[in-house]
């Protein structure tokens, strides 16, 4: 309880003064005051009643403590199938149109007014029930269903629980599909393999930048395109103060034949993209000869 209202307190205040309008941040804001009221209000109430059962004296305290621990739940579940058809928006159909700030603001509303709908029923099935207590003569007063609206209570129930399984299989199959999505991306599996192999790099010690790039790479045959485009760099510079090739065409040849080198076996495609990558190397020394930018700088924005 301590750790939710502390940790949900500063979600609420880092995300509503250090970020700007967007989805996600309206999203977090939400679970985060649904959790945060959950912890400051509704758990209290529950370690009181276990701890002091038979001393639930006030019939309304009782009926609005359940009707808001009824309302947090349905509001934090629902968020959690929000956000999740939201991901599946932007994941697996990143080019359909997508759920603006506003559209977000009124998802977040309507499914707070929602769970209050769904919480109404629990101020009229719960009050303060006179129990035995177990000792002779002695009854106590426990917040509990009243006898008359038992039934009702049965079908409430049943409702709340198809409501609790169908956000599950919701959220299940969505994030199945998120899933199924990321992994048939080239880009994230490359990523991926390149923080491992990065991770298992930095562990190593002892050896040089060369045995590791042979280690990572040791399976392509030839090198590439912009490790050649560099050391064509480096190797086409005469001396000058600037570390740069005498003369453009100079450098466009001989990366132009480098270019050659690596493409050969490759599809056209990829040939055409190397050679626009030498053809903006180009520009770049022909830019950084001028002086208008240093050598380091020119080289950094040149190099792919």
């Amino acid at each position: 309880m301590v750790v939710g209202i502390i940790g949900n307190g500063l979600v609420i205040i880092v995300y509503k003064t250090r970020f700007r309008r967007s989805n996600h941040r309206y999203f977090i804001l939400f679970v985060a005051v649904a959790d945060f009221l959950a912890c400051a209000i509704g758990m209290p109430f529950l370690i009181a009643s276990l701890r002091l059962p038979y001393l639930m004296s006030s019939s309304a305290a009782c009926k609005i403590v359940r009707c808001f621990h009824y309302f947090v739940n349905n509001s934090s579940g629902l968020l959690l199938v929000v956000i999740a058809i939201e991901r599946f928006r932007k994941i697996v159909h990143p080019f359909k149109k997508q759920l603006s700030v506003r559209q977000t603001l009124f998802l977040c509303y309507a499914v707070f007014f929602i769970s209050i709908a769904m919480a109404v029923p629990a101020p009229i099935v719960y009050k303060a029930v006179v129990v035995e207590t177990g000792v002779a003569n002695i009854t106590g007063l426990q917040c509990y269903v009243d006898d008359r609206y038992h039934n009702w209570f049965e079908i409430y129930q049943a409702i709340l629980m198809v409501e609790a399984l169908l956000s599950i299989a919701i959220i299940a199959v969505l994030y199945s599909f998120i899933v199924r999505k990321l992994c048939t991306n080239d880009q994230f599996m490359q990523a991926i393999k390149s923080m491992n192999s990065a991770s298992s790099g930095s562990n190593r010690s002892g050896n040089s930048r060369d045995d590791y790039s042979q280690d990572n790479y040791g399976e392509t045959e030839s090198p590439q395109p912009s490790e050649i485009c560099r050391q064509e760099f480096i190797q086409n510079s005469d001396g000058n103060e600037n570390g740069l090739p005498s003369s453009p065409l100079k450098s466009l040849n001989h990366l132009t034949g480098s270019a050659e080198t690596v493409s050969i076996g490759s599809k056209h495609s990829g040939r055409q993209t190397l050679l626009e990558k030498v053809r903006r190397y180009s520009k770049c020394f022909k830019r950084a000869r001028r002086g208008t930018v240093s050598s380091h700088a020119q080289y950094i924005r040149c190099n792919p």
